[in-house]
């Protein structure tokens, strides 16, 4: 019976190699009785480099989100002007305040995290009641929400961010927005 070595398992990935699980080379299986192949130790390593792989694309999804909130929280009124001058500029005089702008922002933000939509059904459900569920005052809502990744470009851009997280970045704020037209126009 041969001695049993331990060795690396590697996985190509597109981040480069990824060390996987310790597979064992020549050692013996109590049922069988047949010596473990490097294909399957190999294999196994594969499945263990595509969960971590997983686990890292997940994590950096987190850290996305949770920088995006950051940068909504920080930026909360740098944000809202820019987006009321847009909309000023856009459509003209406004029913819309920055209070209502705040409040739907704050939707926004709060969904970003866990893509919870109950965040933003209860800012546009507070912003209908306080508009009185008047139709241009809604329509210029509706036209704010699609503004609002405008906005938040302008200002992601001031900042410091990679090119592929500011894409990444920009994918979370459109998928925000597009929850808010649904909820707004069911």
């Amino acid at each position: 019976m041969s001695p049993e070595v331990e060795t690396p398992v590697t996985c190509g990935t597109n981040r480069g190699i990824l060390t996987g699980a310790l597979g064992t080379i020549g050692s013996s299986s109590l049922l069988t009785g047949t010596k473990t192949s490097r294909a399957a130790d190999s294999v196994l390593g594969a499945t263990e480099a595509s969960e971590q792989d997983g686990f890292y694309l997940l994590k950096k999804d987190s850290q996305r989100r949770m920088t995006l909130t950051k940068v909504l929280s920080q930026d909360e009124g740098k944000i809202c002007d820019i987006w009321m001058k847009s909309l000023e500029r856009e459509i003209g005089d406004t029913i819309l305040t920055m209070g209502h702008l705040e409040t739907l922002m704050r939707g926004l933000k709060e969904y970003i995290p866990e893509q919870n939509r109950e965040y933003i059904e209860t800012a546009i459900h507070t912003l209908k009641e306080e508009l009185d569920f008047d139709a241009v005052a809604i329509n210029h809502l509706h036209f704010a929400i699609y503004l609002f990744q405008d906005a938040v470009n302008v200002v992601l851009r001031s900042h410091s961010i990679k090119p592929h997280w500011m894409f990444a970045l920009d994918n979370l704020v459109r998928n925000a927005v597009q929850a808010a037209i649904t909820v707004l126009s069911p």
